[in-house]
Order: structure tokens, then sequence, then C-alpha cells
């Protein structure tokens, strides 16, 4: 794989990899092919195009089939990985009338949107690729991405976020959550990186020279109980305050009061609830 600074580099593919794929060795470095103990593995790149939100890519259906390839592992950018079988994408690109680039390869043009994956076309049903996704725990080049957009346009896709329809999914041989740390970036840059609870506040900056906050974004409906990260679920906090509340000292009403010690007063930092 390319070394690249739009998308993931193969040391950080790689250590996104479920376990039952390892260890993974090169078949083909130039056509980027590699064993795993689940197959053969067709790696590709892409970077997530910002004016679309979408990735994009390109693929040969014949030497899909021709190399036994099992899965298709392609970057998502600095997000994850998409680890989609093979057989899901070739029968796609069969049942559908799919364009095609000028080497000949199927056009793969893949929608993000309010962090769910869809491959797509013009004229033909979209396949959704969610549950084949893998995300990158490496937070730091998404806060880069909120921190340098418009806070209107921030505003604009927290309000239309919506919830995946199940908050955990069975994935390969793990049981994964489905969470939006793009949404939860959202919320905490809306919030100003402030505790809404207490009030706190402390920028720093770290060793790349870039300023971040000393701030967690919490469910207040927890994701074992079906709580997702529609806007009017999450709230910013301090870690000292995040620690009351999972130790149940501090206690988040449903209109959004809180309770501590048996007081219950108002938050003192919010712009996003009741929104």
């Amino acid at each position: 794989m390319k070394k690249s600074n739009e998308c993931l580099l193969y040391e950080n593919v790689l250590a996104l990899m479920p376990s039952e794929f390892k260890p993974i060795t090169i078949i083909n470095s130039r056509r980027k092919l590699y064993q795993s103990p689940k197959g053969v593995i067709l790696f590709r790149e892409s970077q997530v195009y910002q004016h679309k939100n979408e990735l994009w890519s390109g693929v040969d259906k014949d030497m899909l089939l021709k190399e036994s390839v099992s899965f298709l592992c392609l970057t998502a950018g600095f997000l994850g990985i998409l680890l989609i079988p093979a057989e899901n994408l070739i029968r796609y690109i069969e049942d559908n009338d799919i364009s095609t680039l000028k080497n000949g390869r199927t056009n793969l043009r893949i929608r993000i949107e309010q962090d769910k994956f869809f491959l797509y076309d013009t004229d033909i049903p979209e396949l959704d690729l969610t549950h084949y996704f893998i995300p990158n725990d490496n937070d730091e080049p998404l806060r880069d991405f909120i921190q340098e957009s418009s806070i209107e346009d921030i505003w604009q896709k927290a309000k239309a976020f919506v919830d995946y329809e199940e908050q955990y999914w069975e994935g390969y041989s793990i049981r994964m959550r489905h969470e939006s740390k793009m949404q939860k970036e959202r919320i905490a840059r809306i919030e100003d990186y402030t505790c809404q609870i207490c009030g706190f506040h402390q920028p720093y900056v770290n060793a790349n020279g870039k300023t971040r906050h000393i701030i967690q974004v919490d469910h207040i409906i927890e994701k074992s109980q079906g709580g997702g990260e529609r806007m009017n679920n999450l709230l910013v906090l301090c870690p000292n305050c995040h620690a009351k509340k999972t130790y149940g000292v501090i206690k988040i009403n449903p209109d959004y009061t809180i309770e501590e010690n048996g007081e219950k007063k108002n938050l003192k930092h919010n712009k996003h609830l009741n929104q």
C-alpha cells in the first residue's frame, strides 16, 4: 500500500484487522494481494473526498474471481477500513449496471452518510456496507477535521444525525458497538470543549503542536440500554464529572437537570440539549 497523508498506512491497516485474519503475508505486492487465514485479501486505498463526503476506488471483477479473493480491504481515509466479503461485491457488480473506469475496473463509489457507508452508482440500488466498517481508534485526524470545520456545518450535521438501528453488531468473531466518534466530536465542539456540569475548560498543546482539550463525551442513556449518539443523548464532561456519573454520584434527569448528593441543579453550560 502507498504511503499517503490522506489515508491510513499499511501498518495502521494491519493493526485494525481482526485477529482471525492474522498473520497476513504478501502474495503479490504490485497487485496488493495478501494471504490470510480467512483467505486472499485485496487491499485498496481511498481518502475521504470531502466535497462529496465519499470514498472512491476501482476493482477488477475478473481478477477477484481469478485470484480467489475472499475480501476487499478498503481504507476510509483515516476513519478506518471496510473489510468487504468479495462474494457480496461480485454479486452486486453482476446484478447491476455499474460504471467502469478507463482501465476497465468497476467504479466503486461509497457515500458516507451520518457515519454509514453505502456503495452506489447512478440509477441502481445502494448496498449498505456499514457492517463491514472497522473504525480507527486514533482520533487525531478526526479532531483536526472537526476543529477546521465551520460551526454552522457542525450544527447542521449534528442535528441531522440519525442513530444506528442497532447499537451493537456481531462483526467477524467479536461483538462490536456502533458508535459515531464524529458526532461526539461535533458535540464537544458545539459546547466549546467545556464540561456541562461544572464548567471545567482546559486546552493544552499536544506533542504535535496542536491544541486539544481535556474533555470527554458520554451517553445520557447508556449504549447497553439502547442509547445512541443523537444530539440529545450526549453530554460533554470533564474526567471528574464523567467518573461521578459512571459511579452514580451524579444522575441526569429527563429534563437535563442533574442531581448530585441529593441536590438538584441545572447544567452550567448547555448549547445543544433541548435543541
